[in-house]
């Protein structure tokens, strides 16, 4: 999995006009929905287009096991 490099996105975002950024590791319907919304404008999010993106969630480490 790729490590997250949030440096190489600033000047991009800050060239595109952009005055804040938000983090929408929690999810993005749910924070990009409030992004949105702080922005005035509409989220359209297709469902086929995100069920091809999205990577199959891999299972627990085995150091959870003790967590029901």
């Amino acid at each position: 999995m790729p490590a997250p490099a949030p440096a190489r996105g600033r000047p991009l975002a800050r060239d595109s006009g952009a005055t804040a950024l938000m983090d929408i590791s929690d999810g993005l319907v749910r924070d990009g929905q409030r992004m949105a919304s702080a922005s005035h404008a509409v989220l359209n999010l297709d469902p086929a287009v995100l069920k091809e993106l999205a990577v199959p969630l891999l299972p627990p480490p085995t150091c959870w096991a003790w967590i029901p």
